[in-house]
């Protein structure tokens, strides 16, 4: 898996910075390289899509449910077809997604690494009065990384699924969707542990510390060297010597 992709490197350094994990940031690369299609940069929701496209995204399986008639509609007209599927045109998912003033739908369209959508998700990363701002490569990464951690998509995090003792990388898909597309991720997400783990990433960082032992109250604290003698003392020591070899010539002549 090539590091060097798009953002790529941006990415594993924010993923340092927030401490995660090597399995815990392939993941993420993992999410990244799917919802960008591959190319690792930050993109919005263009929304001009064909008639056909329409029905294929938004139609009977999409709570939005647009029909032939208004594809042929909205077709060619982003605004439109935001509104209609993601703003007042759509009540469910306008709440779901804090959409409630007119315009709310293509303003809030998706955008970012994982196209996030929606106004209550972009407050959540400080860019509800600025949301083209998730298209700046440094504002994304922050964003993203932040809300797969922290569980703020679906309710689901990061470390439920991926841990120092576990990889689940399919179960995974949950923290920013459904299980579409689960076991394709999960494939993407163990090719780039390997690549970080081939790079040394987060070696010796998750290692448990030793165990300090904390001496009981009162006891000496041990230095393991040896305890140093005084002058006073080691004359002493001498006397003691001489006097023992003196005691035992004595106990021979006897």
């Amino acid at each position: 898996m090539n590091l060097n992709t798009g953002d790529t490197r941006l990415l594993i350094e924010v993923g340092r910075e927030r401490g995660l994990l090597r399995n815990q940031l392939a993941y993420v690369l993992a999410t990244v390289r799917h919802e960008t299609g591959g190319k690792m940069k930050p993109v919005r929701e263009n929304m001009n899509y064909r008639a056909e496209r329409i029905l294929e995204v938004f139609g009977a399986k999409h709570s939005a449910k647009v029909t032939k008639a208004e594809a042929q509609k909205l077709a060619g007209n982003p605004q439109a077809l935001a509104e209609r599927v993601y703003g007042l045109g759509n009540p469910k998912k306008a709440a779901e997604l804090g959409n409630t003033q007119k315009g709310d739908g293509y303003k809030y369209r998706g955008g970012g690494y994982e196209q996030r959508t929606g106004r209550v998700n972009f407050r959540r990363v400080g860019l509800e009065s600025n949301p083209d701002k998730i298209v700046d490569p440094a504002e994304a990464a922050q964003a993203v990384i932040k809300d797969m951690v922290e569980g703020n998509y679906t309710g689901k995090k990061l470390s439920d699924y991926i841990t120092l003792k576990k990889s689940d990388f399919t179960n995974a898909r949950q923290i920013i969707n459904r299980l579409d597309s689960a076991a394709l991720i999960a494939g993407f997400a163990r090719d780039y542990d390997d690549a970080l783990r081939a790079t040394g990433y987060g070696e010796g960082s998750t290692k448990p510390a030793p165990v300090e032992s904390t001496p009981e109250p009162g006891a000496p604290e041990e230095s393991g060297q040896p305890e140093p003698i005084g002058l006073g003392a080691l004359v002493v020591k001498l006397f003691a010597a001489i006097a023992a070899i003196f005691k035992g010539k004595s106990s021979e002549q006897i």
